[in-house]
């Protein structure tokens, strides 16, 4: 059925849109080439390089640059060099002067940058566990299928595989066979076609880009086929292992990959080989009349484009992001978006927001370093959808994002707003871009996406730490406490008063204070 159109000429989210197929190995139709992309496909998607309509930034960078600094340097090296002490203490006067306001403008025109993003950031975010419901049937893992992208882990993923993570599962009793792949989208091919009878789950090797092709493969299969799944995090994003991992609770912060790799794959192989199983929800995502899958995030605006933006940039290294991000704060060019939202409790919202980025997700984290949307758990058949509002200061919106790893950016509406909804119907302004879990893909101006509650099974860590937010040195601490109480002069009195045994008033005393710092 075609699809019509309002008056504005763009796409009417309100008419049905017909028979929807799943986009198998065609997503390479709308699939963008960040490292090969030309103007003219740029300018039809309506994706501005780093420099576009960016004369204001740097008309005000040159201002600020040649007040704070070319005025005071001239200032101090005309007066060192005049013979008069009067004139030469009169011009290096006037230079410190310049030095001193521009200093005190700076501060002030950053104030929350500095204050809340620097020097005094807040606490982090409440802890919320990554599941709401305690998993189900528990799998003896015996044979597992291991798919794994060689380009991964800076090129290491082949010998991370045999020489920790093989030896590892052959020690927990896991047979493993591999399979690599062989080019961006061999994943999908793979989820789509392999045989998985034989097995009892499949497991990706490498980004977060390997594992969403592979759940979107096997979503696509004709036979229907489906076993659980996981991932060993070897990416440079690593969101959906961030969330399972909960390194806030663990060790206080977030924590990349890469600076806790032992660990990480240890944890992975017991999780894996545990065998624990949880349903968690996925988002449906419907473009262009097909719908794909997302598993953790979908990324609009700002949070899609900044892949194409750094890429030019690619000789910095990963610091292009970072500078990327920062080119595109200071244009404050935001786009208008047309939402029709379907809330937790069921009410529908329609709002016209003015947005520098806006994401879709069911994640806690954009990677292992970013916990984004603190209070996002995988299974209560709800995604949260956040705007960046282009209504706040550059200085606010910088605060955010340095606030981003605690999670603490979302205490300030004026910058960061979310609401958990089960439903989006998005229209744009014009064909553009949006990513979905780390791919890059076109959009014809409008996208609809919904929460699938419960569509994916996936091996999950599960342990009553998890449940109850108590971290190990929590139970030391706990355990440190009963101990003591044995000790105290506390217990001679209460086992006179009560006729009570001192093993019972240690129990009870452990008890209780489980049960205290669970509610903390």
């Amino acid at each position: 059925m075609a699809l019509l159109a309002d008056a504005a000429g763009l796409p009417n989210p309100r008419i049905e849109l017909g028979k929807r197929s799943w986009w198998g190995t065609q997503i390479s139709d709308i699939t963008v080439n960040v490292e090969n992309l030309e103007d003219s496909e740029s300018q039809r998607l309506g994706i501005l390089g780093c420099c576009s309509r960016a004369a204001g930034v740097l008309r005000n960078c040159c201002v600020c640059c040649t007040v704070a600094v070319l005025l005071p340097a001239i200032c101090l090296v005309i007066g060192s060099e005049l013979d008069t002490s009067t004139y030469r203490l009169a011009v290096m006067a006037v230079g410190l002067l310049l030095l001193a306001i521009s200093c005190c403008l700076c501060c002030c025109s950053l104030r929350h940058t500095c204050c809340e993003g620097i020097f005094n950031l807040p606490e982090p975010a409440p802890l919320v566990p990554p599941l709401s419901k305690t998993p189900g049937a528990r799998l003896e893992i015996k044979k597992l299928l291991l798919v794994y992208n060689p380009n991964a882990g800076k090129r290491q993923a082949k010998r991370i595989l045999e020489e920790m993570v093989l030896p590892g599962l052959q020690r927990r009793g896991v047979e493993c066979t591999t399979i690599a792949t062989e080019s961006v989208g061999h994943a999908r091919h793979l989820g789509m076609t392999l045989p998985l009878a034989n097995f009892q789950a499949v497991v990706t090797l490498g980004g977060d880009g390997t594992f969403h092709e592979l759940v979107n493969g096997m979503f696509s299969r004709e036979d229907g086929k489906q076993i659980p799944v996981s991932l060993i995090p070897l990416g440079t994003g690593n969101g959906l292992s961030a969330t399972l991992r909960q390194n806030m609770q663990r060790q206080g912060e977030e924590v990349s990959v890469w600076s806790e790799m032992d660990a990480i794959l240890d944890w992975s192989l017991d999780r894996i080989s545990a065998g624990h199983v949880a349903r968690v929800d996925l988002l449906e995502v419907e473009v262009m009349n097909r719908r794909l899958l997302a598993v953790m995030m979908v990324f609009l605006g700002l949070f899609a484009e900044v892949d194409v933006v750094a890429e030019p940039m690619r000789w910095l290294g990963p610091a292009r992001f970072d500078i990327a991000s920062i080119l595109m704060i200071l244009k404050q060019q935001p786009q208008t978006l047309r939402c029709r939202l379907t809330l937790a409790d069921g009410t529908v919202r329609e709002d016209s927001l003015s947005t520098i980025g806006a994401c879709m997700g069911l994640c806690q984290h954009f990677s292992d370093k970013l916990r984004s949307v603190p209070q996002a758990q995988l299974d209560d058949g709800l995604a949260e959808f956040s705007v960046l509002s282009s209504g706040a200061t550059v200085d606010k919106t910088f605060a955010g994002f340095l606030k981003l790893p605690n999670g603490a950016h979302t205490e300030d509406k004026d910058v960061w707003d979310s609401k958990q909804v089960t439903s989006a119907e998005i229209i744009f302004e014009g064909p553009g871009i949006f990513n979905v879990d780390g791919e890059v893909l076109e959009h014809d101006g409008l996208l609809r996406i919904r929460v699938l509650p419960a569509a994916l099974q996936l091996l999950v860590w599960w342990a009553w730490l998890t449940q109850c937010s108590l971290g190990i040195e929590d139970c030391q601490g706990i355990l440190l406490q009963a101990m003591w109480i044995g000790f105290a002069p506390i217990e001679a009195d209460v086992m006179k008063d009560y006729g009570v045994s001192s093993t019972y008033v240690n129990f009870l005393s452990l008890v209780f204070m489980i049960v205290a710092r669970a509610a903390d």
